[in-house]
C-alpha cells in the first residue's frame, strides 16, 4: 500500500495535495487531508467524507453562552468549507475531478454546494479556552454518487446476454455462509464442494475459495471480483473506476453497472490490502480476483485479455459486474 498519493486539483487553477493514507478500521483506505483550521477525509472503503473546523468565541460575545453559541456557529462555517475543499478534490473518472464538474456544469456547482450546506454535525467539542472544534459529514454513495455519475458519465442497466439468476446467487451465498459454519468446526480447516469441485479454506482468517482444477466452470456462482492493483504506483480510488484489456476494450466501468446497485453500494469498495478485500461484505465467499498488469491512467486498470474474457464469462452468469460487486486493492 503507498503511503504518500498526490491528486492534481483541476479548474480554473491547478493546486496539488498531499494526502496521507492512514487506518481507522484495519483495511480501510483513507485519504486525508490537514488545514490551518482543521481538515478532512475520505473513507473509500465505506464511502464516509468527514471533515471538521474549529470556532473561537468573538471578544464582543456579551455572555459565556453567547460566546460558546457564536464559536459553535463558527466552527461549523469553517468545517463544511473544509468539506467542500476536501469533495472538490474527489475523482470521478480520470483526471477529472468534482470541481471539474463544478466549473462546467452549474448544475452540479449548485447541487454539490447545496448538498454540503446540508450535511449533518457529527461531532461538537469544546476546549477550556472556549474554542469549539466542529465535525460534518456524510457518505457519497446514494443520491450524491447518483447525481454526480448521471450528470458526467453513463449509467444503465446492461444486462442484454445475460443469464443471471439472482435467486441462484442469493441461495449461492446462503450456502457459502453455511460452508463458513461447517469450516469452523472442521478438524483441518477446509471444506470440499463436490459439485463445482472448489476448496473452502480458512487461510490467515480469511475464508477463501480455491478451485481443484483451475478452470471456472458455467456453473460456478461468484459473489464479487477483485481487482488487485497493489503493485501499481500512483493509481489512485475514484468514483468510476474503470477496467479495459490489453486491447483497450472495456471490462468494467459506468455503463455496465446498473445504476439501482451505483446508487447503492458505489461502483466500487477500496481496501489496502488483498485479506481485507476477501472480507469485503459485498463479495465476501468466493470472489473470482484478478491483478492489474498496468494502468492507462491514474484511475483506469489495465488487465489481460486472458482474465478479461474470464471475466466475461463468469459474469453471465453470476451479474458481479452489473451488482457492482467490485473491490479494488490499491
Amino acid at each position: 500500500m503507498k503511503h504518500n498519493k498526490i491528486v492534481s486539483v483541476l479548474g480554473t487553477l491547478t493546486v496539488t495535495i498531499i494526502f496521507l493514507a492512514t487506518s481507522v478500521y484495519a483495511g480501510d483506505l483513507i485519504l486525508s487531508k490537514k488545514y490551518e483550521k482543521g481538515g478532512g477525509s475520505v473513507n473509500w472503503t465505506n464511502g464516509d467524507i468527514t471533515a471538521s473546523g474549529v470556532g473561537v468565541p468573538p471578544a464582543n460575545a456579551r455572555s459565556l453562552a453567547q460566546g460558546r453559541a457564536m464559536a459553535e456557529r463558527a466552527a461549523v462555517v469553517v468545517a463544511r468549507r473544509n468539506l467542500l475543499e476536501i469533495v472538490k478534490g474527489v475523482s470521478i473518472q480520470s483526471e477529472t475531478l468534482i470541481n471539474n464538474g463544478m466549473v462546467h456544469y452549474d448544475s452540479i456547482n449548485s447541487f454539490v454546494n447545496g448538498f454540503i450546506q446540508g450535511t449533518k454535525i457529527l461531532k461538537i467539542q469544546e476546549y477550556s479556552d472556549g474554542s469549539v472544534n466542529a465535525t460534518v459529514g456524510f457518505n457519497m454513495r446514494g443520491e450524491f454518487t447518483d447525481r454526480l455519475l448521471s450528470q458526467t458519465t453513463y449509467v444503465g442497466t446492461p444486462n442484454e446476454g445475460l443469464n443471471i439468476d439472482y435467486n441462484a446467487i442469493e441461495k449461492r451465498q446462503v450456502q457459502i455462509e453455511e460452508k463458513e459454519k461447517k469450516i469452523g468446526v472442521s478438524k483441518d480447516n477446509v471444506v470440499i464442494e463436490e459439485d463445482t469441485q472448489t476448496i473452502y479454506k480458512i487461510d490467515q482468517g480469511v475464508i477463501k475459495a480455491e478451485r481443484k482444477d483451475a478452470i471456472i466452470s458455467d456453473k460456478t456462482l461468484f459473489t464479487g471480483i477483485i481487482f488487485d492493483a497493489s503493485k501499481l504506483q500512483k493509481t489512485q480510488p475514484c468514483l468510476s473506476p474503470k477496467v479495459v484489456d490489453m486491447d483497450g476494450k472495456v471490462v468494467y466501468d459506468s455503463s455496465i453497472v446498473s445504476r439501482e446497485f451505483v446508487i447503492k453500494r458505489g461502483m466500487a469498495g477500496y481496501v489496502n490490502d488483498i485479506e481485507n478485500a476477501h472480507n469485503y461484505s459485498t463479495i465476501k465467499g468466493n470472489p473470482l480476483v484478478v491483478k492489474a498488469i498496468q494502468r492507462k491512467s491514474s484511475t483506469t486498470l489495465v488487465i489481460s485479455n486472458k482474465d478479461a474474457e474470464t471475466i466475461r464469462n463468469a459474469n453471465k452468469n453470476s451479474g458481479f459486474l452489473q451488482q457492482a460487486k467490485v473491490v479494488i486493492v490499491l
